[in-house]
């Protein structure tokens, strides 16, 4: 048993580091976006979560906004980007 989960760790230690080299080679054409956003109108509450993959730098960032007043998380949802996945890809001029 202890095997098996030693060769499912390394694994998926093999995958995230290939994962790692291909956005790391891409960055060097293109720009990846990634950002997911939920809103919680019951609990008054905005989540963004963003992972963004460039030539020099991968970038993760959680905000986590909770307000005061009933409907405020709504109105700050209406000035972000809509909600789900999304990825952009600028091309860059060499």
């Amino acid at each position: 048993m202890l095997r098996i989960l030693w060769n499912g760790a390394v694994i998926l230690s093999l995958l995230v580091c290939v994962a790692a080299v291909v956005l790391w080679v891409r960055g060097y054409f293109v720009q990846d976006w990634w950002q997911y956003e939920v809103t919680n109108s019951a609990g008054r509450r905005w989540t963004g979560y963003t992972f963004v993959s460039t030539r020099d730098s991968l970038y993760v960032s959680v905000n986590d906004y909770r307000f005061k007043a009933a409907g405020e998380a709504e109105k700050y949802s209406q000035h972000t980007l809509e909600t789900g996945f999304r990825t952009t890809v600028s091309r860059r001029g060499r």
